[in-house]
């Protein structure tokens, strides 16, 4: 429907000539009308893919995940990029390179930890969290998924209150990147059936993040041709040196 094509461009423009060394490929999962369910099973198709190439680290993006300007010259730069990425704290469960409505615990930088947030749209997992990761997305497919009330759900996964019990009960972390590098461009939400403005998680004006150049709105609605839900998994073979490959899931 034309959703992939248009992630590539808005990645190219922002990225420049450092688009080259990102490559997407496509991971396909089955549809599921059940809320978050098709979602899930598409990044456990990448967390298998991840595994297969050994990479050191898994970037999830949604198609409608757009870079910040500000963050460009650093994400988009192979090398700049392995340079971020290697200061990942080692209990790092999830680090989010998007959400918003945050609950922070501090301030630090390049990763300030996080107790609470919402959107899946841009996150990392790096490799040492993968089988956790993996298990825990598995468990809420077979068993349903709890809310924040502790619930239990079987017609929709809510993948936020899975991302931070885990952490919690393997003794993990979650992290936001600091400044934040992803925004969520307005656009038909399929998971939502229905059209959303733009999220920027910006709750502060301190944070001075610009979303212009390449990565500019366009409010009108993204046609869409399909119910798939979809995402954009980035994989770095080695913190520093080689080509990063993309995955993209649906």
């Amino acid at each position: 429907d034309g959703r992939l094509d248009l992630f590539k461009e808005k990645w190219r423009i922002a990225c420049g000539s450092s688009s080259a060394s990102t490559n997407i490929e496509h991971c396909p999962a089955p549809f599921d009308k059940r809320r978050g369910y098709g979602l899930t099973q598409a990044w456990i198709f990448c967390l298998w893919r991840a595994r297969q190439l050994d990479e050191g680290a898994a970037i999830f993006l949604e198609d409608d995940a757009r870079l910040f300007e500000n963050s460009t010259q650093e994400f988009c730069d192979i090398n700049k990029r392995g340079e971020l990425l290697s200061k990942l704290p080692s209990d790092t469960f999830v680090a989010f390179l998007g959400g918003h409505t945050w609950s922070y615990e501090d301030s630090a930088v390049p990763y300030r930890r996080v107790r609470n947030s919402y959107g899946t749209y841009g996150f990392l997992v790096p490799r040492n969290s993968i089988d956790d990761f993996h298990a825990a997305l598995t468990h809420g497919l077979l068993h349903g998924s709890k809310d924040r009330k502790q619930n239990v759900h079987h017609n929709s996964l809510d993948p936020e209150p899975t991302f931070y019990r885990a952490a919690r009960e393997y003794r993990k972390k979650i992290y936001a990147f600091n400044p934040l590098v992803i925004w969520h461009e307005g656009g038909y939400s399929n998971t939502w059936g229905k059209v959303r403005g733009n999220i920027t998680g910006l709750e502060t004006k301190k944070q001075g993040i610009k979303v212009s150049g390449g990565m500019a709105n366009t409010k009108n609605k993204i046609s869409v041709n399909s119910g798939h839900h979809r995402a954009v998994q980035e994989n770095s073979k080695r913190f520093q040196g080689d080509a990063t490959k993309c995955a993209f899931c649906e």
